[in-house]
This record gives C-alpha cells, sequence and structure tokens, in this order.
C-alpha cells in the first residue's frame, strides 16, 4: 500500500513539472514573440516608408502576442499528456494549419472592414501584419518544442 503511494505521488510530482515546464514555455513564447513584434512595429517605417496602422501600440502588441503562445503553452500540455513526441507533432501540424488560417485576415483586408477605425484598411496592412503572424508562429513552433523537449 506504502509503494503505491509513493508512485502516485511521484507522478503527481512528475505531471506537475510537466504542466510548469510547458507554461514557462509558453510565457517565455510570448516573451520572445512580444518583443520581436514590437521591434518589427519599429523597424516597419524604415522597410515600408509607412507608419503602423493607427491603433497599434506597444501594449496591444504585447498582449495580443503574449496571451496566444500561453494559451499554446497550455494546448501542448494537454495534448503531449500521454505521449509527448506524438503530442509534439500534432502541436506542431495544428500550428502551421493555425498559422495558414491567421493569413486569412491580412490577406483579405477588405473582409476585415469593420474593424478598423475608419472603415478603411491601412496602406501596407499585409505587410504590417504578416511578418508578426510568422514570428508568432515561429516562436510557438520552433522554440516551443525545443524547450519542453530539452532536459
Amino acid at each position: 500500500m506504502a509503494t503505491n503511494t509513493i508512485q502516485t505521488k511521484a507522478e503527481a510530482h512528475t505531471l506537475q513539472f510537466s504542466l510548469w515546464k510547458y507554461s514557462i514555455a509558453g510565457v517565455l513564447a510570448g516573451l520572445i514573440a512580444g518583443i520581436a513584434n514590437n521591434v518589427w512595429i519599429l523597424i516597419y517605417p524604415f522597410v515600408s516608408g509607412m507608419d503602423a496602422p493607427p491603433g497599434v501600440d506597444a501594449m496591444s502588441v504585447s498582449v495580443f502576442s503574449f496571451l496566444p503562445m500561453l494559451l499554446a503553452g497550455f494546448f501542448y500540455y494537454f495534448i503531449s499528456m500521454k505521449n509527448a513526441s506524438r503530442g509534439t507533432k500534432i502541436f506542431i501540424g495544428l500550428g502551421i494549419v493555425a498559422f495558414l488560417a491567421s493569413l486569412y485576415g491580412p490577406l483579405n483586408p477588405d473582409q476585415l472592414g469593420a474593424l478598423f477605425q475608419a472603415g478603411e484598411v491601412p496602406a501596407g496592412f499585409a505587410l504590417f501584419t504578416i511578418p508578426m503572424h510568422i514570428i508568432a508562429a515561429l516562436t510557438a513552433l520552433v522554440f516551443m518544442p525545443r524547450f519542453v523537449m530539452s532536459e
């Protein structure tokens, strides 16, 4: 009976550590994506010759870069609970699909007209947003699995 209790506590500790590691991966990925996307906002005017769209600021970009990564960390944990290798493959596959789906808005901005303050799509909207989507996708699909699978 004592052996079962010890094994159960050890298994619970392993699960907590795993959830902790996936959570830390999500937090770090969110910080990396947020910082990289804010750097993109700073260099965008030099690359394109246009200003960032109105209403875009460091706080909103940070939040919308951080939260999806944190949620991705939890999602990654839940699909990897039984088999980390298989869960990683599923995470990367679904991540690629989610990334491609996220490009619909930037590539079809006329469908998003109601989201903009003046009702008009800002010039260079795709050039501004697609690199931010790429940064977030790469951070989630490359950094998070490497961090979680490291010892």
